[in-house]
């Protein structure tokens, strides 16, 4: 898919996924961050998933999505959690079950 439709007001809005931060899910609702914008979808996490390039995109958490190019640090917060900081400066946490793959994709060695 080469952009992603959110509705706003009474328009669609089409955001190219290389522009989107993370999605993260909360209050029953999923927001894509684009840089300092935010913008509420009518997608579940599972489905952007899907519609999200596999190699650019990872769920970090069961809440949260991230685009790996916007990754700019991993930061550990001790006992083996951690947080990733974006290129916004938003910080998102790194479910333990998922830190491995997060690590893989990133390139980090074990």
């Amino acid at each position: 898919m080469k952009r992603i439709p959110v509705r706003e007001d009474y328009s669609v809005y089409l955001v190219r996924p290389e522009d989107i931060y993370s999605a993260t899910s909360r209050d029953k609702r999923v927001y894509l961050r684009t840089g300092s914008r935010e913008h509420r979808t009518c997608y579940t996490l599972k489905e952007l998933e899907c519609m999200l390039p596999e190699d650019q995109f990872a769920r970090i958490h069961e809440s949260a999505i991230v685009n790996l190019d916007r990754v700019e640090e991993l930061i550990l917060l001790g006992d083996q959690s951690y947080v990733v900081r974006l290129s916004n400066s938003d910080q998102i946490p790194v479910g333990r079950t998922r830190y491995s793959e997060l690590q893989r994709k990133l390139g980090i060695p074990h």
